[in-house]
């Protein structure tokens, strides 16, 4: 138990420093997606989006999906078992594959991306629109480069990861989001059409992506060089590989699934569904994916050393974490979708419309956020368990299902319905792999997360409260205040010329206006929300409460009495 309390405690701190990185890369990210939102029309936006919808599908496979999934283990064993010399051959080894396989991806899909995309929208709504398909065709050759640079920038942070570096990997997509937010500034008439100046945004990004994780690779001594060595534990790889390929294939399938309905509905559907997304993938990225990259390794540990006990133990504990910090995050997204997207996109060509429909998808994506956070966690343990062809099954009545409810409702529900289509297969997907894991495992304690459930509920209503009556309290007081000192609208007149300009898109006159006001008080309420929800927790003695408790604070010197219960 104390083992398993200290695996914890280290686990806690990269996923940290690993959430820390990504926080910082994705409120960059943010301000990227503001600016594309505001500058750009809703016909460049979808245009830029499903082109580069592509070469996101293969990095997902290859680049962040089942090469790295598969040699974090394989790597961590080596290590583990025959030092850092070996190691160090199989990781040249493995960067020649990856560089073989990557070359060849990106040439054919250069190369094919025009029949691909022909295949997908001919004769649709979304080729009816003037040079769309021929513009989305141009900007998808130019983007698919990206993949190149992306698949080696998520091997060698596998790899930094591996020897226990998280956060320079994690905080290397910032200037990636830096390079779009500064050609997105660009003027439009620099460019054939306006979306081109992302297309090569995008090309420098993802170049500039890549240096810090080279810098890590420089200081670990683990610069690839050309080595086709150690070919028995490739092989070994690539039997991983190729069965959870298929599987994370099946997954990312949905993602092109969804382009292909968007087809025939309206136009914007494909920015719609990138917002929306986006915005859930902002807590997940933050929580699920830092903990599921952190427990790879450990996971693996615990296979090979053949502690079947501990390793359950974890999971557990990791389900019922995961489930304590999405919950809010839900709710939020739920309850104030509206006033979150209008913040933060609610300005420029994103008209109110934009806004409405955005935070309708938010509110279904808040249950996405749910299970496919829990997936990604079930879904670690399985690839450190070697068993990615349960994995490819499990895939692929996945995109079964998801294609089936994705027909039925998209036609009857629209953009609405299709979203929808996605939260149930999310739910579906997470059934299937609790089912995975209970049949290689044995019992994973779900009696522990229904008592997790009951616990928190006093919480989770104490912040629903607060996220829907404290705004509208201060939304009376906003009310008094504009109807007696915010009369007149903020004079940005005298700032020269060009700083006018530059300040113009972020629109001060906001500053005296209802949504400004209106979100300073909202994310007040949040901040009293999320202070309620964790003192009623602890109050109810919660024990994973006193776990966030410490990591808010890292301040270990801190006596917090913290209740004895099993894990």
């Amino acid at each position: 138990m104390k083992k398993t309390k200290k695996n914890i405690q280290k686990i806690n701190l990269q996923a940290t420093l690993m959430s820390i990185g990504t926080l910082l890369s994705r409120i960059l990210g943010f301000l990227r997606d503001l600016f594309i939102a505001n500058f750009f029309s809703k016909t460049e936006t979808d245009i830029f989006f499903v082109a580069f919808r592509f070469p996101n599908f293969f990095r997902r496979i290859l680049g962040e999906g089942t090469f790295t999934a598969s040699i974090t283990p394989a790597l961590t064993e080596n290590l583990n078992t025959q030092g850092w010399e070996e190691t160090k051959k199989l990781h040249n080894a493995l960067s020649t594959l990856l560089f073989s396989i990557v070359i060849v991806i990106t040439v054919l899909g250069i190369f094919f991306i025009p029949y691909i995309l022909k295949a997908f929208f001919e004769n649709s709504a979304y080729s009816n629109v003037e040079a769309k398909l021929e513009k989305t065709i141009l900007i998808g050759r130019l983007v698919f480069t990206y993949f190149f640079f992306v698949s080696f920038y998520s091997y060698f942070m596998s790899v930094a990861q591996v020897f226990g570096k998280f956060f320079i990997p994690a905080v290397a997509p910032a200037f990636f989001n830096l390079s779009l937010i500064l050609f997105a500034w660009t003027p439009q008439s620099w460019w054939a059409f306006p979306s081109m100046s992302l297309a090569w945004a995008v090309i420098l990004g993802g170049f500039l992506q890549i240096l810090p994780t080279l810098y890590e690779m420089k200081k670990l001594n683990l610069l690839p060089q050309f080595s086709f060595h150690k070919k028995k534990e490739l092989k070994q790889i690539l039997k991983r590989f190729l069965p959870g390929m298929l599987g994370l294939s099946g997954l990312s399938c949905i993602s092109l699934i969804n382009v292909y309905f968007t087809g025939s509905l309206e136009e914007g559907a494909n920015s719609y569904i990138y917002y929306g997304d986006r915005l859930m993938e902002f807590p997940r990225a933050l929580i699920a994916l830092s903990i599921g990259s952190a427990l790879i390794p450990e996971f693996t540990k615990q296979y090979t050393q053949k502690n079947i006990q501990s390793l359950k133990e974890t999971l557990s504990y990791y389900l019922r974490f995961i489930l304590f910090l999405t919950l809010p995050f839900s709710l939020l997204f739920f309850l104030q979708s509206e006033t979150i997207i209008q913040f933060i996109f609610g300005r420029g060509q994103f008209d109110r419309d934009s806004v409405i429909i955005t935070a309708h998808l938010l509110k279904i994506y808040a249950l996405v956020l749910i299970f496919s956070s829990l997936s990604r966690i079930l879904s670690s343990c399985l690839f450190a368990l070697n068993k990615n062809w349960l994995m490819t099954l499990g895939a692929l009545f996945f995109v079964g299902f998801h294609f089936l409810c994705a027909f039925f409702l998209t036609p009857l529900y629209g953009l609405n319905g299709l979203i929808f289509a996605t939260a149930l297969s999310s739910l579906f997907f997470f059934l299937i792999l609790i089912f995975c894991l209970f049949f290689l495992v044995g019992s994973l304690n779900l009696k522990s997360i229904l008592s997790l459930l009951f616990n928190i509920a006093p919480g989770l209503l104490a912040l629903a409260l607060s996220l829907l009556l404290i705004p509208n309290l201060f939304s009376s007081l906003h009310f008094f205040l504009t109807k007696n000192f915010f009369n007149s609208s903020l004079d940005v007149s005298y700032i020269p010329l060009t700083f006018s300009d530059f300040l113009k898109p972020l629109n001060l006159n906001y500053i005296s206006s209802y949504p400004f006001i209106s979100f300073i008080f909202f994310s007040f309420s949040c901040l009293i929300a999320a202070f309620l929800y964790l003192r009623l927790n602890l109050f109810c003695k919660e024990p994973i409460s006193y776990d966030v408790l410490k990591l808010l604070t890292k301040m270990k010197s801190l006596k917090i009495k913290k209740p004895v219960k099993k894990i």
